[in-house]
C-alpha cells in the first residue's frame, strides 16, 4: 500500500487501516496519505490525568441570591467574574442559557465575561428532527470531520437539531459539546460521547470540555469508533463502543459540589477553583426537567471516565 493515496474520503481511511495492518502499527498510524501529509506512526505517551472537574449546581435559591432562576445574564456575568477571581479558567454550562426578554446590555457583559476566561463550553440537547438545521458555529469550532473517525462510523447516533428557536451560543470564543441527546434512551451504566451532525462529528459536554482545557488542535484528536477516543499523544484514551458510548464506573467519584449561590455568599468549599480542571454549572432545581437533573447526576462519573 502506498504511502500517498487519492484524496477520497473513504479511500483515503481503507488505505490508512491497511497501511496499519502492513505495518503492524494498527490504529497508530496518522496522516492522510496525501502528498502534504503521508502516512506516519504515532508514537504514543503514557495518558496524562486531569485534575476532576468541580461542580456548581443551581438549587431552589430560597434566600434569592439571584434576581431569578435560573440565573438571569447580570447575575451568570457575576458568576463568571468571581469563578475568574478564584483562577477558574475553564467552564462548562450544562443547561441551555434561555431568556424570554433578555436586556441586550447585560447579554453583551455576559458574553464578554466568556470571552475573558480561556475556555466556555456550552451544552445543549441534541435532537434529530424531520427538518435539519445547519450545524452551528460553536459545534463546528469543536467538532472533527466525520469523514476522519475510524472503524465502523456508521453506527454513531445522528443528530440535525437543537430544541428551541434562538439559542444563546455565547462569545466569540464560545465552544459547544451536548447533553443529552433526545433520540437516544438514557443509560445509566453508559453516556454518549460522539454524535454525527451532517458531515461532523460533536462532542458530548465533558469531553469537549476537555479538548479546550487541553488546547488541542483537532487535528489531534482520534476517534476509532468501537475503541477509543485519543487525545492528542499524550493526552486521556478512552475507551468506546461503536456508537460512540464511554462506560462508566459504578461508584460516585469523590468531587468538590457546590451550589451556585455559594460563590456569591462566598462560602465555596476550600479548595474549590484552585486545580487546572473546569467547573461545570449544572441546573439541579425541582423545576427543571427530569432527564436535565439526571444527567447533572451523572456529570462527575462521565467527567471521571475522560480524565
Amino acid at each position: 500500500m502506498l504511502a500517498i493515496t487519492p484524496r477520497v474520503a473513504f479511500l483515503e481511511n481503507a488505505d490508512r487501516k491497511w497501511f496499519g495492518v502492513l505495518s503492524g502499527k494498527g490504529d497508530a498510524v496518522v496522516g492522510k496519505g496525501t502528498p502534504g501529509e503521508p502516512r506516519a506512526v504515532e508514537e504514543l505517551g503514557v495518558p496524562e490525568v486531569l485534575e476532576p472537574a468541580g461542580i456548581l449546581f443551581l438549587d431552589e435559591d430560597e434566600d434569592e441570591y439571584f434576581e431569578e432562576s435560573p440565573p438571569v445574564p447580570t447575575d451568570l456575568a457575576v458568576v463568571l467574574s468571581r469563578l475568574k477571581g478564584l483562577g477558574v479558567e475553564h467552564l462548562g454550562i450544562g443547561y441551555p442559557l434561555d431568556w424570554k426578554e433578555p436586556d441586550t446590555l447585560a447579554i453583551d457583559a455576559m458574553r464578554a465575561m466568556m470571552d475573558r476566561l480561556e475556555g466556555t463550553v456550552l451544552g445543549f440537547q441534541l435532537n434529530n428532527g424531520t427538518v435539519g438545521e445547519p450545524v452551528p458555529v460553536p459545534f463546528q469550532n469543536c467538532s472533527i470531520a466525520y469523514a476522519e473517525v475510524g472503524g465502523d462510523r456508521s453506527k454513531l447516533p445522528v443528530v440535525n437539531t437543537l430544541p428551541g428557536t434562538l439559542p444563546e451560543f455565547g462569545g466569540e470564543k464560545t465552544r459547544a459539546g451536548f447533553t443529552l441527546l433526545g433520540n437516544e434512551d438514557a443509560e445509566v451504566e453508559r453516556a454518549y460521547l460522539l454524535a454525527r451532525w451532517d458531515d461532523r462529528v460533536v462532542f458530548a459536554l465533558p469531553l469537549a470540555a476537555a479538548i479546550v482545557q487541553l488546547e488541542l488542535p483537532l487535528d489531534q484528536v482520534k476517534v476509532v469508533a468501537g475503541k477509543e477516543i485519543r487525545l492528542g499523544v499524550h493526552g486521556p484514551r478512552i475507551p468506546i463502543d461503536f456508537r460512540g458510548r464511554a462506560s462508566l464506573p459504578k461508584d460516585e467519584p469523590d468531587v468538590l459540589r457546590a451550589p451556585a449561590t455559594a460563590i456569591i455568599s462566598k462560602t465555596l468549599p476550600e479548595g474549590f477553583g484552585d486545580k487546572d480542571a473546569p467547573v461545570f454549572l449544572v441546573d439541579a432545581r425541582f423545576g427543571s426537567g427530569k432527564f436535565e437533573r439526571e444527567w447533572g447526576e451523572m456529570l462527575p462519573r462521565i467527567d471521571r471516565v475522560i480524565r
